[in-house]
């Protein structure tokens, strides 16, 4: 990581780390130093300006979980599997602490909708229609640049219920700068609060099929920022990435597999299928 000029830690001052590869750009106090990329482990770091037209984050939602209940979450779910490597659980995973950015958004939703529900006619199922308006409080919108929508959706839900407004001096803990502009932003929010009152009314209904077209008005948004565990595991020179929801725990990530395990229940299962032909033809 290269430095330029930093002010003492603790004075507010902030300044982006950019990991050049994996994109993630993370903001933290100028004083402070990270070695390592929060997002893959990589070394590839360099400090830049912040970045205009970006917003920083107004509030955050608080940590849940401490770093020893992450782990412990991280540790029973890779080392649990038939296929998981034997040697895995010797391995100490490393275990660092982000804050995510995100938007939450309010507004209106007027939704025109058309359904099949079940019903005692001869197809067994009943058409349905209606327009209905609903407000809509905290609809959350990622805007990461280094964790996938995959990963995002599944760490997801988070309640903004106790989200805090940042402290003048910051939250003290280092956060993802957001790679979405209010504009970009509020097209994917449009999109979400759509499919939040879709899927509320087809939920509602008991929709078999559901079709519906909506209208989002008086649209507000706020950055702020999500609590997250990132843990990453080393297996046969590739790097496993998992993220813990730091408000419920929830985890998301793919376990390594060892390929020799893999093979022996392959071996297992041929010889087992080999000896019921062999019984069943005797």
């Amino acid at each position: 990581m290269t430095d330029g000029a930093m002010t003492a830690p603790g004075d507010g001052a902030m300044t982006a780390v950019l990991c050049s590869s994996c994109g993630g750009a993370v903001a933290m106090e100028a004083g402070r130093s990270e070695p390592r990329c929060l997002f893959c482990g990589s070394s590839a770091l360099q400090r830049h300006a912040m970045p205009e037209g970006i917003e920083p984050p107004e509030a955050h939602v608080p940590f849940a979980i401490s770093s020893a209940r992450a782990m412990s979450i991280l540790r029973e779910y890779v080392t649990k599997g038939l296929f998981r490597p034997g040697d895995l659980a010797k391995q100490t995973p490393t275990l660092k602490q982000v804050s995510m950015t995100a938007w939450a958004w309010s507004g209106m939703v007027e939704t025109h909708w058309t359904a099949l529900i079940s019903a005692a006619t001869r197809s067994g199922k009943r058409p349905i229609s209606g327009a209905e308006v609903a407000e809509l409080h905290d609809v959350l919108t990622p805007a990461s640049s280094a964790l996938s929508r995959a990963e995002l959706s599944g760490v997801a839900p988070y309640s903004t219920e106790g989200a805090e407004r940042i402290p003048e001096g910051g939250a003290g803990i280092p956060y993802e700068i957001g790679s979405l502009t209010r504009s970009v932003a509020t097209g994917f929010a449009r999109d979400e609060m759509k499919a939040a009152h879709e899927a509320q009314i087809s939920h509602r209904v008991g929709a078999n099929r559901f079709s519906g077209s909506a209208l989002v008005y008086q649209l507000t948004g706020r950055p702020l920022l999500l609590p997250a565990w990132i843990g990453t595991y080393t297996y046969r020179g590739r790097v496993h990435r998992y993220v813990v929801n730091g408000q419920t725990g929830k985890l998301h990530g793919t376990r390594p597999i060892s390929p020799w395990r893999v093979m022996a229940a392959i071996v297992l299962l041929g010889l087992a299928i080999a000896l019921g032909v062999a019984i069943v033809n005797s």
